[in-house]
């Protein structure tokens, strides 16, 4: 009797949250994608909104927020270079590292010396890989302030309704 009042109470919960209309709802595929929506919904394992009005960006603020694009993808860029450039080094090091192991006389002392590379290149690899994602991270945050910086241009204009949260897609999932 008491699974049945469970199931019945749960069930109802499931069945009435299933039940919200996603009419007009767009389905939201990532969770860096929520700011982005309002009146957030969640229909199964799934999150729907209506997608937020996008900002017109006036003339006079169009500059400001060239110079922000431009300031985050130079600094992605040169992040990314850096984090080739140190992965082929770390590359570079295991392929010496592994050969001199292959000197060693022994089946167990070239495995010990060939595990000794591997670590190196994975602590290598971990680093040049956190080091990535801390310029990136860096990078978007300065563009996420840089635009609210523009947003403040615009707004300050009087122009535009207050709208100091300036948000553009650009198919980089590397937002906050």
């Amino acid at each position: 009797m008491l699974l049945v009042a469970f199931s019945l109470v749960f069930g109802s919960l499931a069945f009435a949250e299933g039940n919200g209309s996603t009419q007009g709802m767009e389905k939201i595929s990532h969770p860096n994608e929520i700011q982005n929506f309002m009146n957030i919904i969640r229909k199964g394992t799934a999150l729907w909104g209506h997608r937020k009005n996008p900002v017109l960006i006036q003339p006079q603020t169009i500059t400001c927020v060239g110079t922000a694009m431009d300031t985050k993808d130079t600094a992605v860029k040169t992040a990314m270079t850096t984090y080739a450039t140190s992965f082929n080094a770390a590359i570079d090091a295991r392929n010496t590292c592994q050969k001199a192991a292959l000197n060693q006389t022994t089946a167990q002392t070239q495995a010990d010396a060939n595990k000794v590379c591997l670590q190196a290149f994975k602590t290598s690899a971990q680093t040049a890989n956190k080091a990535l994602a801390q310029a990136r991270k860096d990078a978007w945050t300065k563009y996420t302030a840089d635009l609210k910086v523009c947003g403040q241009l615009q707004t300050a204009t009087g122009t535009t309704p207050a709208q100091p949260n300036i948000q553009l897609q650009d198919g980089d999932t590397s937002t906050n």
